[in-house]
């Protein structure tokens, strides 16, 4: 059950997150994704993207960096 006091509070931002090819290969091998377009940029360009497309969980990296300051909430 979540606490009712903890809605709609606010957390600070954390620090901006540049997300290198290399990052997004790591965790596509992580996750064992098997879809060219995490892994290799000329399958990625040929799918109509400039870059490698991160999978759809990559988001908890992101999300990852603003735990320490919920978890430190009493």
């Amino acid at each position: 059950m979540v606490n009712p006091n903890v809605q709609g509070k606010k957390y600070p931002e954390t620090s901006p997150y540049l997300v290198g090819r290399e990052k997004v290969r790591e965790f596509a091998n992580a996750v064992f994704s098997t879809n060219p377009v995490n892994l290799d940029v000329f399958a990625a360009q040929a799918a109509g993207y400039t870059d490698l497309v991160a999978p759809a969980t990559f988001a908890v990296v992101i999300q990852e960096r603003s735990l320490p300051a919920v978890l430190k909430d009493p």
